[in-house]
């Protein structure tokens, strides 16, 4: 009984011996050298597309299944406004708890989730289809937030709010968060920027010279493409949000920025030579 289940991947096979279709079908197998073309695992749909597919759909599930049973147990006789009311305060509760238990790992995760949504959004930009979508990149990127954006901002947030206060004694006036964005955007940033650079170059395995020159590539195109947008966010982060939140609302801002940063640093290597930090050697 040949139908769609005969799609699926392996050989495709001749209707029949006699049929002119199946004769014209051998003969094109014998140019080939005896190799017969693969289908898709469904009609239209390749295996690496079910199961991209299938992993974002998980990890959507989880996130939303997490969120809206925070108050699990609790909401009988609730109203639906009150449920709209109550579930996202108990989530925010929730994860106040958890960073004041865990600062540094909850800041680590939420960078690896936000680095992880940004380069998927970076490479659907650059043209990829869900069944295109490099995995190991986006696991690169992840690892780059989990290992170096979310240590680095907590480290950096409160090491600048002790540094204004305790070293330069800045006043507590409404300009107050001028110095502290122009220190962000002419000191962490590139910081940031080289060092995420780093971690993606090094994780493809380039060579030192190859990193460095990228860095060097794109460390002014990116601190003006940052000049864009970061200095109206950070009237925001360092004039109205507390310091341990200030990770969670820059994050929210930055799978825009990661964007254009994901789409920077692999974007080498995609031209008729293969050089840049894209090249997997």
């Amino acid at each position: 009984d040949e139908g769609p289940a005969a799609t699926i991947v392996g050989l495709v096979k001749p209707e029949s011996a006699e049929s002119p279709t199946a004769a014209a079908a051998s003969a094109d197998a014998l140019r080939l050298g005896g190799q017969y073309r693969r289908t898709t695992l469904l009609d239209g749909v390749s295996a690496d597309s079910l199961v991209n597919s299938l992993v974002l759909l998980s990890a959507v599930s989880l996130v939303a299944g997490r969120f809206l049973s925070v108050d699990l147990g609790l909401t009988r006789g609730w109203t639906p406004l009150e449920v709209a009311e109550r579930v996202p305060l108990d989530n925010w509760r929730g994860y106040n708890e958890i960073l004041t238990a865990a600062p540094v790992q909850t800041k680590a995760i939420t960078s690896a989730s936000v680095y992880t949504i940004g380069d998927i959004i970076a490479q659907t930009r650059q043209g990829s289809g869900m069944g295109d979508l490099d995995r190991p990149r986006i696991v690169r990127s992840m690892i780059a937030g989990l290992v170096g954006h979310g240590p680095m901002s907590h480290l950096w947030y409160r090491w600048s709010e002790a540094f204004f206060d305790k070293v330069v004694h800045l006043p507590h006036a409404w300009w107050d968060f001028v110095p502290k964005v122009c220190a962000d955007q002419l000191v962490f940033g590139p910081l940031w920027n080289n060092t995420f650079i780093l971690l993606i170059g090094f994780m493809q395995l380039n060579s030192p010279g190859m990193i460095w020159d990228e860095m060097r590539r794109t460390t002014v195109p990116l601190l003006l493409s940052g000049l864009r947008l970061w200095p109206f966010v950070h009237i925001v982060t360092y004039g109205v949000i507390p310091v341990e939140n200030r990770l969670l609302w820059v994050d929210a801002v930055e799978i825009v920025w990661v964007t254009i940063l994901a789409s920077v640093a692999n974007e080498g290597g995609e031209g008729e030579e293969g050089q840049g930090l894209n090249q997997e050697d």
